[in-house]
C-alpha cells in the first residue's frame, strides 16, 4: 500500500528556517541573562581590603571594603547600583587609643547621584566619657 501522504508547501520551507529560527531563540535567551549589576571598584581599593559583596535577588549588587592605613585611621568604601542610581561614598574613621571612634568623614554621591559630604568629631572623648559614667553612676 502507497503512502498518500504529500508534505505541504510550508513544510519544504521548513527544514531551511530551522537553523535560523533555533539561532533566533538562542540569541534572545541568552541576552535575557541577568547581567551583573556590581559596578567595578575603583583602582584605588587596596588589594589587602576586605571587600563585602551585597546581593539583590541572588545578584551582587555592591560593595563594601574596608582597610586600615598605617595611621590607624579606618577606611571603607560603600556603592550600590539599583537600575542606574545608588550610592557611593568613602568615609575615613579615626579611633582613640579605647576604640571609641573620634571622627567620620564622608564624601561621595547618594542614592540619587547628588553630592555628599558630612563629618562628625568628638573633641574631647574623656570628658564625654566622665560624664556619661557619671550620669550612670549617679
Amino acid at each position: 500500500m502507497a503512502s498518500t501522504y504529500k508534505p505541504s508547501p510550508h513544510m519544504k520551507f521548513f527544514p531551511r528556517t530551522l537553523p535560523f529560527l533555533l539561532l533566533a531563540i538562542f540569541t534572545t535567551v541568552l541576552a535575557a541573562q541577568p547581567q551583573s549589576r556590581t559596578p567595578v571598584l575603583p583602582c584605588d581599593i587596596p588589594k589587602d581590603a576586605t571587600i563585602w559583596t551585597f546581593l539583590t535577588d541572588k545578584t551582587p549588587a555592591g560593595q563594601d571594603a574596608v582597610w586600615t592605613t598605617p595611621d590607624g585611621a579606618i577606611h571603607e568604601f560603600f556603592q550600590y547600583n539599583d537600575r542606574g542610581r545608588g550610592p557611593e561614598t568613602y568615609t575615613t574613621y579615626r579611633v582613640d587609643s579605647h576604640g571609641i571612634v573620634t571622627s567620620v568623614e564622608t564624601h561621595g554621591v547618594d542614592y540619587m547621584k547628588n553630592s555628599v559630604t558630612e563629618n562628625f568629631s568628638l573633641a574631647n572623648p574623656e570628658s564625654l566619657l566622665d560624664e556619661v559614667y557619671a550620669s550612670v553612676e549617679g
